[in-house]
């Protein structure tokens, strides 16, 4: 596929939804315990 027709294929909002956020989330490894942590040390 070309860029040609992959920006024939996207729609105006998938662009700007992916210059505004890039690809998405990244999955997080961390348990929830580990992601509260971090927070809290900084308090």
């Amino acid at each position: 596929m070309n860029i040609g027709e992959m920006f024939g294929r996207a729609t105006i909002q998938g662009v700007v939804d992916y210059i505004l956020f890039g690809n998405g989330p990244e999955k997080e490894k961390r348990s929830c315990e580990e992601r509260l942590k971090e927070p809290y040390m900084k308090l």
